[in-house]
């Protein structure tokens, strides 16, 4: 594969977690720096996240999920929504 597009592919990822875990995080009424003292991590690698610069361990994904009583799929699957239908 292309370096290049390989590169595009890994940012357009963490991009979509990081919206995701986002948009979790609000829903669950959690700032930033609840998530940070939460997982023991600097309120700025929260940003990061969010804003797609770096990513949060599968573990620390795991955790927040269990934590807000999301699944996993909702920070990756492209259509959370058919996969965990709304009762």
């Amino acid at each position: 594969m292309n370096q290049a597009i390989l590169t595009y592919a890994i940012a357009d990822r963490r991009t979509k977690i990081g919206r995701r875990v986002r948009e979790s995080r609000e829903r669950s009424n959690w700032t930033q720096q609840e998530v940070a003292d939460f997982l023991h991590c600097a309120r700025q690698r929260v940003s990061r996240v969010e804003s797609g610069l770096t990513d949060f361990s599968p573990v620390e994904l795991g955790l927040l999920a269990q934590e807000w009583k999301v699944t996993l799929n909702d920070f990756f699957c492209d259509w959370p929504e058919v996969l965990n239908p709304k009762p």
